[in-house]
């Protein structure tokens, strides 16, 4: 077997003293040790007390923690195996790489964007190196950094190696060529593109068209639209704004009582509710058939421009409109069958309240009676 190294031999004859008391057996080993005791201090945790032996020294490591002991003997037994230049000495025996694990060392690899020679100089100038290791308590090892760009880092606390490993990357970034200008260019936002309408909104757009041509107010309308779940269900959307603008309706139309000649209209009124002929609103759909002969015939309403018939006074006065008073009844309401309005006043009435303005009961359509 080869003869051990005198670091070698060192290091297990601590270990027999249970990592209490380490000799250092040459003057160049001792040197190593004194110059970095500090940061040894500082790494492992240990204090460090050196008393010369003739050449060499004796180093006693008082820590009531084994592991701190332990690892102050390996960082000592490291140090005393380095040569002038602060490289590993290379005889047999020589000091065991595989001591510094990852319970007390860390290494790290430059990359190749970073030149070597640029971040040695960087690390070295001034003592920047030797006060940060100083300051975080981590022991640093450059000898490989040459040679295989590997950087160690001797420190039993792992948060101080990782703080040691920012400052380093932070120091060699500085040597890193300055990133080139990126010219700004204002990039314009396209417009917007316009949304197509829907067939929904289409549908929408005309109920509320056809609640405006009825006379609906154009704001409710299309609030009242956007609540329905078939926005083009106008028949729907006429209904809900006619129970709500029932109040309102009714102020607009002047309801009279019925005229005097009431027993001639109720006669009338009975009559029409059994004629096979159902003949419904313009705006709705209708199916003529043959009118059964009524008697005694009445006048018809007034023409457009508002002139009234040659029909004796009594006679039209029992077949006045009740809601102007002016114009000759002509229309029926169905399906009560009171013929108490005129042409005009049937529209806007059955428009605004589906409702006979004469009993008040609901309206499905209205109707003009010819009378011959």
């Amino acid at each position: 077997m080869p003869a051990r190294s005198a670091t070698s031999s060192a290091l297990a004859s601590c270990e027999e003293t249970n990592y209490t008391s380490m000799c250092v057996t040459d003057a160049l080993a001792k040197r190593n040790v004194l110059t970095t005791r500090l940061i040894i201090e500082a790494a492992s945790g240990c204090r460090i007390a050196i008393r010369e032996q003739g050449d060499g020294a004796v180093c006693q490591l008082g820590s009531a923690d084994r592991k701190a002991r332990r690892a102050a003997a390996i960082y000592i037994c490291y140090r005393s195996s380095l040569d002038k230049s602060a490289n590993l000495r290379t005889r047999a025996g020589g000091f065991r790489m595989e001591l510094l694990d990852a319970t007390n060392a860390r290494a790290i690899y430059l990359p190749p964007r970073y030149d070597l020679r640029s971040v040695r100089e960087v690390l070295f100038r001034d003592g920047a190196l030797y006060s940060k290791s100083k300051e975080v308590g981590v022991l640093v090892d450059v000898t490989s950094l040459d040679s295989e760009r590997k950087i160690q880092l001797l420190s039993t606390m792992a948060k101080n190696r990782d703080a040691m490993v920012s400052w380093i990357i932070s120091t060699a970034d500085t040597t890193l060529p300055p990133p080139p200008e990126v010219e700004v260019v204002a990039v314009v936002a396209a417009p917007a593109a316009v949304r197509e309408p829907s067939l929904s909104d289409l549908l929408a757009q005309r109920t509320v068209d056809a609640l405006v041509t009825a006379g609906f107010d154009a704001a409710r309308a299309h609030r009242m639209v956007g609540t329905l779940a078939d926005k083009g269900d106008v028949a729907e959307a006429m209904n809900r704004m006619l129970d709500l603008d029932l109040a309102d309706s009714y102020a607009h139309v002047a309801v009279s009582l019925p005229p005097a000649g009431q027993s001639e209209t109720s006669s009338l009124s009975d009559a029409s509710t059994n004629l096979e002929t159902l003949v419904l609103s313009p705006d709705g759909p209708s199916r003529a058939t043959a009118w059964p002969e009524l008697a005694p015939p009445l006048k018809a309403c007034s023409d457009a421009s508002g002139s009234e018939s040659d029909q004796p006074t009594e006679e039209r006065a029992s077949a006045e409109c009740v809601v102007c008073l002016a114009a000759t009844a002509c229309h029926a309401f169905l399906p009560c069958g009171h013929m108490v309005a005129c042409a005009a006043c049937a529209h806007q009435v059955f428009t605004a309240t589906a409702s006979c303005p004469m009993c008040r009961a609901p309206s499905t359509a209205h109707l003009r009676i010819f009378m011959q």
